[in-house]
């Protein structure tokens, strides 16, 4: 995730049912973003703490943890699973959205702004999961 929230109102957040990609309804538009997968790894949105601070509120500041900085979890798919956070500061609190990547060891997770966003086989992100 990249600055492209902040100084935005966000309206809703909208959450792919593969939770591969998240979208951002915002008085600036859509902006969404997608995990990339490779032949050998999955990437995926896999937790998303404090939900009620991104509905109808603007958006201050967007930290992220280092993709370099990942730490060790339980892996629940590969043999490694690595994470990282994206902390969303708005008027009405904070949002952590936590991002996993499953793998053999050897290849890292990605999240990319999309320049088209897909709309089917999306849900409103509307609490905690």
């Amino acid at each position: 995730m990249d600055a492209r929230l902040v100084g935005t109102t966000i309206y809703r957040v909208l959450l792919s049912t593969d939770k591969e990609t998240i979208v951002f309804d915002t008085d600036q538009g859509y902006i969404g973003y997608a995990t990339q997968n490779d032949c050998c790894n999955e990437v995926w949105i896999n937790h998303a703490d404090g939900t009620e601070a991104l509905e109808n509120a603007f958006v201050f500041n967007v930290e992220e943890s280092s993709w370099g900085d990942w730490s060790q979890v339980r892996p629940t798919r590969q043999e490694e699973e690595e994470q990282a956070f994206w902390t969303i500061l708005t008027n009405k609190g904070r949002c952590k959205i936590e991002v996993r990547n499953s793998s053999n060891g050897y290849y890292g997770g990605q999240v990319v702004h999309l320049s088209e966003i897909p709309m089917q086989d999306m849900e409103e992100l509307k609490e905690d999961f």
